[in-house]
């Protein structure tokens, strides 16, 4: 049912923005500022960086709002746009790509029980290479299809696909291997 009502708020959008309702920005941003805060913070594992991001993204797309009309998906774009964002404040601020103070924890939180879960959860993804762990990000806590994944990563459906099973492969290897 998500899917189907994410469907109609961006054609909603789609519409506003050709139509020039000032508003629209505005619904863009009620519906995936929390979602992209959340992805930037577990590119850039600051929340003061990662609001910098989503705000420098919006504040694009405030300024040259008629550049969403060109493009398909809506909800990729602003991936990919808070992507570049994150990775233009990160070189900013000169600081290196990790999620070490608790960037993924607010994600894992409403999926695990127990703080013990979410160490060894956040720990096993923490191992991951950083392109698996990125797709994982993307698909699992934001959502994103391989398709949408494949846009905002600059890389193939197929590729995405690709990087998610072997991310899940070690994920489900290194959290068998801590039972043991």
């Amino acid at each position: 049912m998500g899917g189907l009502i994410d469907f109609i708020k961006e054609k909603k959008i789609k519409r506003g923005l050709k139509s020039g309702d000032p508003g629209s920005i505005e619904m863009l941003f009620e519906a995936y500022a929390d979602k992209l805060y959340l992805y930037a913070i577990s590119l850039l594992n600051s929340a003061e960086e990662a609001e910098e991001a989503v705000q420098n993204l919006f504040l694009k797309l405030v300024r040259n709002p008629s550049v969403l009309n060109e493009i398909k998906s809506i909800r990729a774009y602003l991936y990919a746009g808070t992507k570049n964002e994150s990775i233009n404040v990160r070189n900013k601020r000169k600081k290196d790509l990790s999620l070490d103070d608790g960037g993924l924890e607010s994600m894992f939180a409403a999926e695990t029980t127990g703080r013990e879960d979410l160490a060894v959860l956040k720990d096993a993804v923490e191992e991951l290479p950083p392109e698996q762990k990125e797709v994982v990000v993307l698909k699992v806590y934001e959502g994103l299809s391989f398709k949408e994944i494949g846009a905002v990563l600059e890389i193939s459906l197929n590729t995405a696909a690709s990087r998610y099973r072997y991310a899940l492969n070690g994920l489900r290897q290194k959290l068998e291997g801590d039972d043991k």
